[in-house]
């Protein structure tokens, strides 16, 4: 099963994330949000182009292979902090994660703190506050990240 979340935009910058699982369940479902990254290989990498308006093309800018997309979360891209949001998880623990816009280097981290399922961003949008703060959906609460962590 294949999910592709939105393209992120930003002025000829365009970035997508890979939604698709190496190894798929045979049957889809919402179990399936809650458990990938943990029982089975996660979709990883984001990737970014740039349109070249004089060739009528994209071209690769970079690809950043560390992101985990098992939240099924559409990234947000920033212009104010240069970053693409993005949720993720590592050994099984909810994160959120920053790439910057320009490079895909990882550059900021939040971490949740606990393994619980209710960090899941399934389906949420996120917004950046002007504090900087994240506001993040998801399919248990909206969940706030201050930007001092």
């Amino acid at each position: 099963m294949t999910i592709e979340p939105s393209a992120n935009v930003l002025g000829y910058g365009v970035a997508v994330i890979n939604g698709s699982y190496p190894d798929p369940v045979p049957t889809p479902g919402l179990p399936n949000a809650f458990t990938a990254g943990v029982t089975r290989p996660a979709p990883r990498g984001a990737q970014k182009f740039i349109w070249n308006p004089d060739d009528r093309r994209f071209v690769q800018s970079w690809i950043n292979n560390e992101v985990d997309n098992s939240d099924i979360m559409v990234p947000v891209v920033s212009a104010a902090t240069g970053l693409m949001y993005c949720a993720h998880k590592d050994h099984g623990d909810y994160q959120y994660v920053g790439l910057d816009w320009l490079t895909g280097e990882l550059k900021q981290r939040w971490m949740f703190p606990d393994d619980s399922r209710r960090w899941n961003a399934l389906g949420g949008i996120t917004t950046v506050l002007d504090s900087g703060d994240l506001l993040i959906g998801g399919v248990f609460a909206i969940k706030r990240l201050s930007a001092e962590v």
